[in-house]
């Protein structure tokens, strides 16, 4: 099977291009998706990231509060690197098992193509687990303004955000192809098509 990586910085739009993906058909594996089923009860996951990060970033009902743990890893201190680190170092564990389970799956049911969408695709090292690499990028002023409306931060947070990320310019350097997600929705559609239709050409020559 083979599995094509869709990585971005937060507010790149990878979730529209996942959805779309989808909606033509291919299994998706969302990263975001997952590691929030992870947190949304006190799992083994929450478990791990209250003992790194203390039981304040817990609700009362023992699932992740999202909110306190950002504030905690991308607070502008001296230590916030090695925090940001740790998270990952967790998240990563926990969300790589269940991507691993899901491949076995798709693998047994006949799929021929299937797409792991993964914001932190490099740092994790699930990059290894794909054939194709594709970097959705959109410019910083944008991402910051969605990351505001999807996630209701203020300006500093979301910047904060994006500055703890790899920069677009070198994402799209790791990458094989590059989705420029700055315009319309068309303009998305009509790349994507574009991408997966070159992915299925080079497919058929390696046959």
């Amino acid at each position: 099977m083979t599995v094509i990586g869709l990585c971005g910085g937060s507010g790149s739009g990878k979730t529209a291009v996942s959805e779309y993906l989808t909606s033509l058909g291919y299994p998706v594996f969302e990263s975001d998706r997952e590691y929030h089923r992870l947190t949304d009860t006190a799992t083994d996951c929450v478990r791990a990231l209250a003992e790194a990060f203390g039981k304040g970033i817990l609700n009362p009902d023992g699932s992740l509060n999202r909110r306190s743990l950002a504030k905690v890893v991308f607070a502008n201190d001296t230590g916030a690197e090695e925090k940001r680190k740790r998270l990952n170092e967790i998240s990563h564990r926990f969300v790589k098992e269940s991507f691993f389970a899901w491949r076995a799956k798709q693998e047994a049911a006949g799929q021929a193509l299937a797409v792991l969408e993964a914001p932190l695709l490099f740092e994790s090292g699930l990059d290894a687990c794909c054939r194709y690499t594709v970097a959705v990028t959109a410019p910083d002023a944008l991402r910051c303004s969605r990351i505001i409306a999807r996630d209701g931060i203020s300006v500093s947070e979301a910047e904060a955000r994006i500055a703890s990320q790899i920069p677009s310019e070198r994402l799209a350097l790791l990458c094989d192809y590059t989705l420029d997600n700055a315009g319309t929705l068309e303009d998305m559609h009509t790349q994507v098509k574009q991408i997966i239709e070159d992915i299925l050409d080079k497919e058929k020559n390696h046959e």
